[in-house]
């Protein structure tokens, strides 16, 4: 399993102000034994969740407990039916919100990454359908919500669970506030540390802890609802929240990605914070590489309380002669006060046959400690543009308990930001271990690319579920549209159909169709659930919906899928042989694909609409007891644009290929000169970058090239000085090119490696048919020929002596050289990753 990649910083924002109003006055907090410790506060109907809600907590864990669900921080849940809320934490620092819809549970859970005895700053977000989960400010993950509300009516208690006792929280709590309004990122970033009077617009609990002895704390929101000690006394009251002074650590690696560690030299990114209350400078930094320190550097810069910053080493690392490798990044400050933070690490492991990357390794899903959503954060390659297509694969296997006996939904989704974008879904089987499934995620490219948190969901309510393992397959090629624009159309999991009081009605979408698309469709993962209704909709309801183009009807969608008895995944428990509402069990749902390429208009606004059929459900009341589910639609749309130019400005300059020029003379070695060839892979002309080799790991020559390179352009550095070079031995020599501007840090880098002979091993030797003609040539031209399966990236020409004539960049499979002088030349064709192909070519006179 990989390590957990933190894509946004952990952001403390500790400003001096707030800090010296904050924590001049004293300050307490409350320590819970994590056996039955809890602060109860009588029920109250303000404190019921609604559409828009926020709970925001200081919280100091002595111990995590086992699951992230039983450390409980804030809550009014019961059960016989589902209802209200609870935020907690556990399971090796994992942050949960759980919440009840239509006497259902909604989860949104963190990955697991807080420290034990340390404080921290959460907060959950209820907006809308949205909750989002806040670490120290930052929003950290997010998960849809689906149906109305169900507030329990419950007593609130802090430190433990109010409808499932013994979910205990082991630890110190703080600052605990309950607003009815959904926080902003901003505000909640913003405000920490503040201390609130009680009277603002929203705060309807707040429980500053600061009394310091007594049997209750006060609520300064509603001074008649305080909360009242449970198996406490005043040996509970301690220190509450504080920072240290000097505290620095690495939060995250955001390059090299796992595919180019493996296909060239890189250079290390990582994210580094300031959580301490005062400036710090001077900061040291160190990569390991499978326990052995490798590079040692200074961070020459000042970080302010709170602030981060991206360091970027300088020292090179070549990834590629090991399958696995631990890479750690680590600071350690010599004030520093707080150890916890100071290590980040991230196994990269070299993709199976150089193509598939994996996501999720049989990782566990139940409605218990494994919980239903896992995070995974994956480092995949910056330029995605290479690849003509781009497979996921999905399968489930039993865990021990054997797999869950329920068909259920699942999905597959990336998280940008706060928003979350479903790629894939598929629908367990009964009881039986199924796949590998395959969905082509292509049109999602532009959301696969540098660092990647995907969120693996299966709604499942036994304690076994499912052992679910994703890979993605990336497939090079010469598509001719490699760019796509994506845009939502309509997500939700939970679209009521049917129900009298609730609108179907999906909302029509203005779309205006980007000045360079060249084809452009819509993408639908739509299923249809709940039985027991009218018609027995809308699993098994069989239903034609619509697609209207500026209020006319372009296309039909009939919803339905009839041969789930033809599936391979054959031989299940239950009605896997029913036909239902676009899916069936133990399958991915394929997407509904409609070409809009013609309908969208150019140079205006084109508006879009899908319409449910219309449908009553004359069963809407009651639902049999509960016996069975309202029906409802999980619907995930995307308006997908693809050109053979990028929608957005791109800055991209690319080492292609370093060349080290000898007299070939290994008795008298001269090492004569050292080129590469840089190519402006992007969409603005970038000029003067910063060019440097290593000679065996040894900074040689590192200068400011002047030139200008153009969209599309290449050329043949050469460097001004030769140094570094030991005669007699092997120089390995890596040749970068760096502008502030380039937004692909992962190609900045090649490598060549001069044996002790003078003789170069530029490359790894393939078998690819290259056709010369004519060879000989007596007029020096040349054609040059190849198979288009290899992905040729450039041209190195050397004479007979070794020395280099000619060097290009390719696009294509073919290419016409002039050679000015007769004699005996050879040609070199390499790919990106290095490997190659080498043919001579004879000029006569």
């Amino acid at each position: 399993m990989k390590s957990n990649i933190y894509i946004k910083s952990l952001f403390f924002l500790l400003l001096c102000s707030c800090l010296a109003s904050s924590l001049s006055a004293q300050n307490f907090g409350l320590r819970f034994d994590g056996t039955d410790d809890k602060l109860d506060i009588a029920a109250n109907s303000a404190y019921d969740i609604g559409d828009n809600y926020t709970v925001e907590a200081w919280i100091n864990a002595t111990e995590w407990r086992p699951e992230s669900w039983q450390g409980s921080i804030l809550t009014n849940d019961k059960q016989n039916p589902d209802s209200g809320y609870a935020f907690r934490a556990g399971k090796n620092g994992t942050l949960s919100f759980v919440m009840s819809a239509n006497n259902t549970w909604n989860e949104v859970v963190t990955a697991p990454f807080m420290n034990a005895k340390q404080w921290y700053h959460v907060a959950a977000v209820v907006q809308g359908n949205t909750m989002t989960l806040y670490i120290n400010g930052e929003p950290i993950a997010s998960s849809p919500k689906s149906g109305t509300n169900s507030p329990s009516g419950q007593n609130i208690a802090i430190g433990e669970s109010a409808g499932f006792p013994g979910r205990v929280f082991n630890g110190i709590l703080d600052e605990i506030r309950v607003w009815n309004v959904a926080r902003t990122a901003q505000e909640i970033k913003d405000n920490q540390t503040t201390d609130f009077d009680g009277s603002e617009a929203g705060l309807v609990a707040y429980f500053p802890m600061n009394e310091g002895s007594g049997l209750m704390t006060g609520n300064k929101a509603n001074a008649s609802s305080s909360a009242s000690f449970v198996n406490m006394d005043e040996s509970a009251w301690v220190e509450g929240y504080s920072i240290p002074a000097t505290d620095v650590g690495v939060v995250s690696i955001s390059a090299p990605d796992e595919w180019t560690a493996y296909k060239r030299p890189v250079r290390v990114v990582a994210n580094v914070q300031n959580f301490g209350s005062e400036s710090i400078s001077d900061i040291p930094m160190t990569i390991a590489v499978n326990g052995l320190p490798v590079i040692e550097e200074t961070m020459d810069q000042t970080l302010e309380p709170g602030e981060s910053a991206v360091y970027t080493f300088k020292g090179i690392l070549d990834l590629s002669d090991r399958n696995a490798n631990n890479v750690v990044v680590s600071t350690k400050h010599p004030d520093d006060a707080n150890s916890l933070n100071d290590n980040f690490s991230y196994r990269y492991q070299r993709p199976d046959e150089d193509r598939f990357i994996n996501i999720s390794n049989n990782e566990q899903h139940n409605f218990g400690g494994a919980g239903q959503a896992k995070f995974i954060d994956v480092l995949l390659p910056e330029d995605m543009d290479q690849f003509e297509k781009i497979l996921l694969h999905i399968e489930v296997s039993c865990p021990s308990g054997g797999c869950d006996p329920w068909d259920q939904p699942a999905n597959i989704s990336v998280i940008r930001g706060e928003e979350e974008f479903e790629i894939a879904r598929f629908i367990t089987p009964y009881r039986k271990a199924c796949g590998p499934w395959t969905v082509d995620v292509t049109d999602f490219k532009t959301y696969l690319s540098g660092p990647v948190k995907f969120k693996n969901f299966i709604q499942v309510w036994g304690p076994s579920g499912w052992l679910l393992t994703t890979n993605l397959e990336l497939i090079g090629g010469d598509n001719p549209l490699p760019f796509q624009k994506l845009t939502p159309l309509w997500t939700t999991n939970y679209q009521v159909y049917g129900d009298p009081a609730v609108s179907y009605d999906l909302p029509a979408q203005d779309i205006d169709r980007a000045s360079n698309t060249e084809a452009a469709h819509m993408r639908m993962t739509i299923t249809g659930h709940g039985q027991g209704n009218t018609d027995n909709a809308a699993e098994f309801s069989v239903r034609t919906h619509t697609v209207n183009l500026n209020g006319q009807v372009i296309a039909d969608h009939r919803l339905w899928k009839s041969d789930c008895n033809q599936n391979p995944c054959d031989n299940q428990s239950g009605t896997w042989e029913f036909a239902r509402a676009g899916w069936c069990p133990g399958e991915a749902v394929n997407p509904f694909i409609l070409d809009l390429t013609a309908d969208l208009a150019v140079g205006g606004t084109t508006t879009l609409d899908y319409v449910l059929e219309d449908y009553t459900n004359l069963l809407n009341t009651g639902y049999n007891d509960g016996n069975h589910t309202e029906p409802h639609y999980r619907i995930w749309s995307y308006l997908v644009e693809q050109s053979s130019t990028r929608f957005e400005d791109y800055n991209n300059l690319v080492s292609t290929s370093v060349t080290v020029q000898t007299n070939g003379d290994p008795s008298n070695p001269v090492f004569e000169k050292v080129s590469m060839l840089i190519t402006n892979n992007g969409t603005e002309t970038l000029t003067d970058p910063m060019v440097s080799y290593y000679v065996n790991e040894v900074l040689a020559v590192s200068e400011v090239a002047t030139l200008s390179l153009a969209p599309g352009a290449s050329m043949t550095y050469e460097f001004s000085e030769v140094k570094g070079f030991t005669a007699g031995d092997d120089n390995l020599v890596f040749a970068a090119v760096d502008h502030p501007n380039d937004e692909n840090i992962n190609d900045n880098i090649s490598k060549t490696l001069v044996r002790d002979d003078l003789t170069s091993s530029l490359f790894e030797p393939v078998d690819v048919a290259i056709e010369l003609w004519p060879n000989p040539t007596t007029d020096g031209r040349l054609n040059i020929r190849w198979d288009a399966a290899f992905k040729a990236h450039s041209l190195s020409l050397y004479d007979a002596t070794g020395r280099l004539v000619e060097q290009m960049a390719l696009n294509g499979n073919a290419v016409q050289l002039q050679l000015k002088h007769p004699g005996l030349y050879s040609v070199l064709l390499k790919d990106r990753e290095g490997r190659g192909a080498l043919k001579k070519i004879v000029v006569g006179q």
